[in-house]
């Protein structure tokens, strides 16, 4: 069963490297998108099973999608180069993944979203 997946971050380049990292896990990558509000069109639009969400995008940060996402039960990481010191409260406990990150970090935050091993300590 494929893993429908949505990815908000603002580098390009950053984008398309996890895009093709996760679809050549079997994951549906069905939007790549920039902005927050694309992102909660986006989440609208479609039935996910999780999503990586950048936490800087250029002006904004992402937690309006990560509130809309929980609101909606759908698992997500947050990705961010800098601190978790600006994450709220609510979505402090949710899978983290640092840049630059590796493919195997990549891989097994996407199995914990799935449900497939047990969130890291």
């Amino acid at each position: 069963m494929s893993c429908r997946v949505l990815i908000v971050e603002d580098e390009a380049i950053i984008a398309m490297d996890l895009e093709m990292m996760l679809q050549d896990e079997g994951c549906d990558v069905v939007a790549t998108v920039a902005s927050v509000k694309t992102a909660l069109e986006q989440i609208g639009q479609h039935d996910l099973d999780c999503a990586f969400l950048d936490i800087n995008l250029g002006q904004e940060q992402v937690f309006p999608v990560a509130d809309a996402l929980a609101k909606k039960g759908v698992p997500f990481a947050l990705l961010s180069g800098h601190t978790k010191a600006v994450v709220p409260p609510a979505h402090l406990g949710r899978p983290a993944l640092p840049k630059p990150y590796l493919k195997k970090d990549v891989l097994q935050i996407l199995e914990q979203l799935r449900g497939k091993t047990a969130p890291a300590s």
